[in-house]
């Protein structure tokens, strides 16, 4: 919660996320090594861009996508999808950023991870909606 507050500065409550699951996986690419076991919650939202301030040393934006086109991007459907949101210039200010992005603009995890993170997330959207 803390990193949450200082990173992006919003207030989350623990009772507020929804905790998917332990995914325990390794990266390895190039200059890259990355093993970690990310516990990995699901925060629902009505926040705007507006509400995040971000901590420019640890975050240089914020994006969004329609979850649809997420899940084509990683499963199959769609090469490119529309991102939009804000990234910190060099003066510190947001400016906003809408752009086409395809995989290879994502941290660059196996796409088993992404394939775990969509069926979680497709999992627990039917929960909310019966």
């Amino acid at each position: 919660m803390r990193e949450i507050k200082e990173e992006l500065g919003i207030e989350v409550g623990f009772t507020d996320l929804i905790s998917l699951e332990i995914i325990d996986y390794s990266v390895i690419k190039a200059e890259l090594i990355d093993n970690e076991i990310a516990h990995v919650f699901l925060f629902k939202s009505q926040k705007t861009f507006a509400d995040f301030r971000l901590q420019k040393e640890e975050v240089s934006g914020i994006v969004r996508a329609k979850f649809t086109d997420f899940c084509q991007l990683w499963l199959g459907g769609k090469s490119v999808i529309t991102i939009e949101g804000f990234k910190i210039n060099k003066s510190g200010e947001n400016t906003l950023l809408k752009k086409n992005v395809d995989k290879n603009d994502f941290v660059p995890h196996d796409i088993s991870y992404y394939e775990t993170i969509i069926k979680l997330i497709k999992k627990e959207i039917k929960m909310m909606h019966g």
